[in-house]
Order: structure tokens, then C-alpha cells, then sequence
């Protein structure tokens, strides 16, 4: 589990509003909403969790790159 993963009664996901999540729930390292994991992506750079389509990008081609909006 990693340190941003928590939960309280009234948690939600920002991004798709789930109120539960079988990975936890994390912080966004950019905007430090809470986020469920099916919305959350790894940086490449600090590692750290990011909102998906929102804090960072994610762009698929040749290689799979995912950086947030600290690191980009």
C-alpha cells in the first residue's frame, strides 16, 4: 500500500466518482485530489500517481510514456 492510499466514509474519485476501489484510493501529485486507481497513472519521472487526462500526459506509440505536469 503505498502512502497516499487512505480512506474515509465520504471518499469519491474526482475524475469517475467511485466511492470504492479494490486498489485504495490515492493522492494526484499535481492537484492532490483523490483519485481511485482505474483513474490513477504512474509518472515516469517522480513516480508518483497522477489524475489520467488531467494532471499529466499519456501518450502511446513506439514506447508508453507518462509523465505529470511537476515533471513534464
Amino acid at each position: 500500500m503505498s502512502l497516499g492510499s487512505f480512506m474515509t466514509p465520504d471518499m469519491r474519485c474526482k475524475i469517475c466518482g467511485a466511492t470504492s476501489s479494490s486498489g485504495g484510493f490515492e493522492t494526484c501529485c499535481v492537484c492532490n485530489s483523490t483519485i481511485c486507481d482505474q483513474c490513477a497513472v504512474k509518472c515516469d519521472g517522480c513516480k508518483n500517481l497522477y489524475c489520467i487526462n488531467k494532471c499529466g500526459t499519456d501518450f502511446l506509440d513506439e514506447e508508453s510514456y507518462h509523465h505529470c505536469f511537476n515533471c513534464k
